[in-house]
């Protein structure tokens, strides 16, 4: 993670652009711990709308925040498709 900071990353205002329209996530607190407790809407309900549901969000979250590579993505996309449990 020491990179975090440093290398083009999309929690990076000037990286938004590649985004897309389609991500619930939002990469705007400026570091990779801080941004994934920022995937859930904190109420005074307690927590609401957590976007990280299942094994497929957490590695396209963690593809989006910069920290998995894209072949080591869809590597264990594949892996979880043939061992879902």
């Amino acid at each position: 993670m020491s990179g975090y900071d440093f290398e083009p990353h999309l929690s990076r205002a000037e990286y938004w652009c590649y985004l897309g329209a389609m991500t619930p996530f939002e990469f705007i607190a400026g570091h990779p711990a801080l941004d994934f407790v920022n995937t859930v809407d904190w109420t005074d309900a307690g927590p609401l709308a957590e976007r990280v549901g299942d094994y497929a969000d957490l590695v396209r979250w963690g593809a989006e925040a910069g920290l998995l590579p894209r072949r080591a993505a869809q590597c264990l996309r594949r892996r979880a498709l043939a061992r879902p449990r």
